[in-house]
């Protein structure tokens, strides 16, 4: 977004244009949503398929994180 100061000539239109750089980065908060919901549903589901490991979220979701961080590379070499 360019926040800068309005010069003669220039509309509101276009002092609130949206950029590459922030058109990116909404993109990014978009991807980084949907990954947090998908993360959050795989800890659920991991606990639903594991009993035992059903009486708190910190386990479960510390589990599906690191998993998740370990593999996350493995994804960029195709």
């Amino acid at each position: 977004m360019n926040l800068g100061r309005k010069t003669q000539g220039q509309t509101w239109r276009r002092a609130f244009s949206i950029d590459t750089g922030a058109a990116l980065a909404l993109v990014c908060a978009f991807l980084l949503v949907i990954a947090s919901f998908m993360l959050k549903e795989a800890v659920f589901q991991f606990r639903a398929d594991n009993p035992e490991w059903a009486t708190g979220y910190f386990g479960p979701a510390a589990y599906t994180l690191f998993h998740t961080t370990w593999m996350s590379p493995l994804a960029g070499l195709n």
